[in-house]
């Protein structure tokens, strides 16, 4: 029904005049984890519903600029087994729903063209608040104007920079007229992508220096397209299925529903790329298999066919690291990243996932008493598969230390690591240094960014796997231009 009454400070809540359509209760707000109950329409009032909730822990402090000062609106972004991006207000800021565990909190304000940032680690949930001072340091603005081949302003626009190093933030903006502005960059540099419809997207390299003003010349060139027909296993049309990039899948056919295929299962799209892995997904079907394009500009590509696959369906159960049943664990596939399908688990351990493809996949289960640890299995899925078990495993720790060179110079930035029981995050220091615990020995993956935007073309994502031994320690010395290449980070799943 769309309705978001407020609970009282007894947790109490009162809705009326409920449609019948409505068939579940959910509950939003800052918590590590929402209560949601399944409704019955047919039974008439729902009354005494209990929505159970988990609260997390809580992250507080007060931000002042160098001079004492406060800023009247700033943004912070907690990092860490959890991620959390909120907004403060008049030099304090509350970030709630924090899973246990140590976080880097960084706090970003501006002020007539100077910009403040500041930053502290190892900040565990509900402890004192913290007292930050930011450090100033003189803001960057990006403008642009954008013309297609004619020289004409392109009159809708998109415009996204990504910040290449440091803080790898992402600033976008909505352009008209043909031009376009960004401001409170910080120095560095960056990738501007610019994207407007029936357009391929255009990219710049710039790098900004402290209090600098640029602005670039984009010509943007017209797109190919791309008509064609989305069938099931069987042949027949489907409508309003989604197709366009794998890429975009997970966000834009989840988040949005837009658009689908006409009742003869007909699509027509203007890629903004010459280069693209095009999908389909329904409802009622599992996933096409990505089929690589090359779309000239000014080109079309007819009878592209894309083939839904038949929807199947996997059971099974999650165990705690005793084997008892696991209540409340989420439960997702990790070689699909266009699948946002997951279960959570009842209070016999027990889950069920629809939708899949039918092969081969990796599943993998999260709790929220447990933000670092991963369960996962291998499952062959066919139209009805059951009996996978996931099991969470006692902790074995092993410190992992040493240091990272590319082409034997020091290399500093973050890591992201991953294994069959769970992840771990470390951070390289500029002298290329490291230390961090691992909690389990075994084989880990991870994915390292040399250059480019992470999940956009051109970036240069590295491959590392290493095998952990049962030890106290183990040290490691890492030639990163000596790494195989890596697509996408969920290729480590792969």
């Amino acid at each position: 029904s769309g309705s978001t009454p407020a609970s009282d400070r007894e947790g109490r809540f009162r809705v009326t005049r409920v449609g019948l359509e409505v068939t579940r209760v959910r509950t939003q707000g800052d918590l590590l984890r929402q209560g949601e109950v399944a409704l019955d329409p047919s039974r008439g009032d729902a009354l005494d519903l209990v929505l159970r909730v988990t609260r997390g822990g809580t992250i507080t402090g007060d931000v002042t600029w160098p001079d004492g000062t406060q800023p009247v609106s700033f943004s912070v972004q907690v990092e860490g087994p959890g991620y959390q991006d909120r907004s403060g207000h008049t030099g304090r800021f509350q970030v709630r729903g924090v899973p246990p565990g140590r976080y880097q909190v960084r706090v970003r304000a501006a002020r007539e063209g100077i910009l403040g940032r500041a930053r502290v680690d190892d900040v565990e949930p509900d402890g004192a608040p913290l007292r930050l001072v930011l450090v100033e340091e003189a803001s960057c603005t990006l403008s642009g104007v954008v013309l297609d081949g004619s020289e004409e302003p392109v009159e809708s626009l998109h415009v996204s920079a990504d910040q290449v190093g440091g803080d790898q933030r992402r600033e976008s903006a909505q352009g008209s007229g043909g031009r376009f502005q960004l401001k409170n960059l910080t120095a560095g540099v960056w990738i501007v992508r610019v994207s407007a419809r029936g357009f391929l997207d255009a990219e710049r390299r710039v790098e900004l220096s402290a209090g600098s003003t640029q602005e670039l010349h984009i010509v943007l060139t017209g797109a190919g397209r791309i008509r064609g027909r989305v069938v099931d296993a069987s042949g027949r049309a489907v409508a309003g299925a989604w197709v366009g990039d794998e890429g975009s899948a997970y966000t834009a056919y989840f988040r949005s529903g837009e658009g689908g295929t006409d009742a003869e299962g007909r699509f027509e799209l203007e890629p903004g790329k010459p280069r693209i892995r095009l999908l389909a997904l329904s409802d009622e079907h599992g996933p096409s298999e990505p089929l690589e394009l090359e779309v000239p500009a000014g080109h079309t590509l007819e009878n592209v066919e894309l083939r839904l696959t038949p929807a199947c369906r996997l059971a099974g159960r999650v165990l705690d690291e005793d084997g008892r049943p696991l209540a409340g664990a989420r439960v997702a596939v990790a070689t699909r990243s266009h699948l946002q399908d997951t279960a959570e688990t009842d209070p016999r351990g027990h889950f069920e996932l629809l939708r899949l493809p039918p092969g081969e996949h990796t599943i993998v289960a999260t709790h929220e008493s447990r933000p670092w640890a991963l369960a996962s299995a291998s499952a062959t899925v066919i139209s009805d598969s059951s009996g996978l078990e996931l099991r969470f495993q006692k902790e074995e720790p092993v410190v992992l230390e040493g240091r990272v060179t590319r082409g034997a110079r020091p290399w500093s930035g973050p890591v992201r690591l991953f294994s069959r029981h769970g992840q771990a995050e470390l951070e390289v220091g500029a002298d290329g240094l490291f230390r961090t615990t691992l909690r389990w020995p075994g084989e880990w993956r991870g994915a390292i960014l040399l250059d480019g935007v992470l999940g956009e073309e051109g970036a240069d994502l590295r491959r590392w796997e290493l095998v952990v031994p049962e030890a106290e320690r183990h040290v490691v010395a890492l030639e990163l231009e000596s790494l195989p290449p890596l697509g996408q980070p969920w290729d480590l799943w792969r």
